[in-house]
């Protein structure tokens, strides 16, 4: 995900802003949410109280 790449800490809801995902689509939003849960196994990404943020 580049918007993550940038450094900003972001929110679910902004990541499926920037993305075009409308947030009452519940089959888009559990497959963001399945690959943000992948990043973070990976080490790429941290989950903090205000969001997710990218940390490679």
């Amino acid at each position: 995900m580049p918007m993550l790449q940038e450094g900003k800490t972001l929110s679910s809801y902004k990541i499926l802003q920037e993305l075009g995902v409308d947030p009452n689509d519940s089959d888009a939003v559990r497959l963001i949410s399945n690959q943000l849960e992948e990043l973070r196994r990976f080490g790429l990404v941290r989950e903090t109280a205000n969001g997710f943020r990218w940390i490679k």
